[in-house]
């Protein structure tokens, strides 16, 4: 599975559990057992995060704006 697949099915299934949190009390023991079953599946998608970063020469807004003034 790529991570993006596993990303995208974490974050589905963090969805409905979230949904189903919504629509639950939360004097319910069943309902503990999913919070703490949401909590691990979201420290599992943030594990999976990726970080950013634009590499590269010059300021991409300059080259943008440079580009944008030339004539064709």
């Amino acid at each position: 599975m790529t991570r993006k697949a596993k990303i995208e099915l974490l974050g589905k299934q963090l969805e409905r559990m979230k949904i189903e949190l919504e629509q639950r009390e939360f004097s319910d023991v069943s309902t503990d057992k999913l919070i703490e079953v949401f909590s691990k599946t979201l420290i599992q998608l943030k594990q999976e995060e990726l970080e950013v970063v634009f590499k590269g020469e010059g300021d991409a807004l300059e080259s943008l704006t440079a580009s944008m003034n030339t004539v064709t």
